[in-house]
């Protein structure tokens, strides 16, 4: 993008003839050069510069062109209260990683703030991570999505033999060169399923330039006289996820996933249905959004000295806080 220095001379070319600084100069040159920085700096140098802003259609294609996995209702940037409002939320949406073929609709301003607070915990997770373990991590956006028709029978704690799987839609991102070395992959992009069995929820992941990896089927949690595959016994990279939706909450980490192999049990966390069940069924059938962590997998520096039930200091990273002895 072209720097906009803002002086004496941008300022006196406001003014031409008399006449002030066209909107097709703004339309057709000028802002397909100018990021959000530049326009905020543009709109401060004079009168003219911030009424011909206030006419374009300027920010909506600056923040459109900054956040393309953002589909940003051109109506919240129309005037500057409706700017400020979401002034707050770029600072952590310009940080988020998004899975691929990712779009998330922001019909109000209140959207915004609710993918902020998720990106912002997404991060906080994974600085608790970095700090406490060390190792490579990635932390991508996403959605959580699963064909509502096997979605409730494979979401309820029975176990039968003929119980029912469900899986999710992939979810495709870019990680680092640093990630893969640890992972032992040389692809950057990763694909990464979870699934419904029993009422547990079970991951699986691969690398997904590799054409020749078996297909994530449903049958494939099941084995060959129907038991579910919860083993966690492999070391390897490590998966959190994180969902928090008005009808139903769900965090799980530690998922000990295989590149390329069997299902695994994300193991322990909390999955809490707000409303009732449809409710639930339905948010997820859409898709519902979610952060997941991918991490190399490395064994927890502290120790907690909690009287919680171990699964939910587990959800809460509460047992990735640093030892010390109790005060009393």
């Amino acid at each position: 993008p072209v720097s906009c220095q803002v002086g004496p001379a941008v300022r006196a070319h406001a003014q031409v003839g008399g006449m002030a600084l066209g909107e097709d100069v703004l339309e057709g040159h000028l802002s397909q050069h100018l990021g959000l920085a530049e326009l905020a700096h543009l709109q401060g140098a004079c009168v003219d510069f911030k009424r011909a802003l206030d006419r374009s259609g300027a920010w909506f294609r600056s923040v459109s062109a900054t956040l393309p996995e953002l589909d940003i209702a051109s109506e919240l940037l129309k005037t500057p209260l409706q700017r400020r409002q979401l002034t707050g939320c770029f600072p952590a949406l310009l940080q988020a990683r998004f899975a691929e073929d990712m779009q998330v609709q922001i019909s109000s301003p209140e959207d915004a703030e609710s993918l902020a607070k998720l990106v912002r915990s997404a991060h906080r997770a994974a600085s608790m991570h970095s700090a406490n373990n060390g190792g490579a991590t990635c932390v991508i956006i996403a959605k959580l999505r699963f064909p509502i028709h096997d979605l409730e029978r494979a979401m309820e704690e029975e176990e039968d033999p003929s119980s029912t799987a469900c899986c999710s839609a992939p979810i495709t991102f870019t990680i680092s060169k640093e990630l893969g070395g640890a992972l032992k992959t040389t692809s950057r992009r990763l694909e990464l399923q979870f699934g419904w069995l029993q009422g547990a929820l079970l991951v699986r992941m691969q690398d997904a330039a590799n054409t020749t990896s078996p297909q994530l089927e449903a049958d494939a949690i099941l084995g060959p006289s129907g038991e579910a595959l919860f083993n966690r016994d492999c070391g390897g990279p490590m998966v959190d996820i994180s969902v928090r939706d008005p009808s139903f909450t769900l965090h799980q980490r530690g998922g000990m996933a295989e590149m390329g192999g069997a299902w695994k049990s994300m193991g322990g966390g909390l999955t809490l249905v707000h409303k009732d069940k449809a409710a639930a069924y339905k948010a997820l059938a859409r898709g519902i959004l979610c952060w997941v962590c991918v991490r190399e997998g490395r064994a927890s520096k502290g120790r907690h000295h909690l009287s919680m039930h171990p699964e939910f200091v587990h959800a809460l990273h509460l047992d990735m806080l640093p030892s010390s002895r109790p005060r009393w």
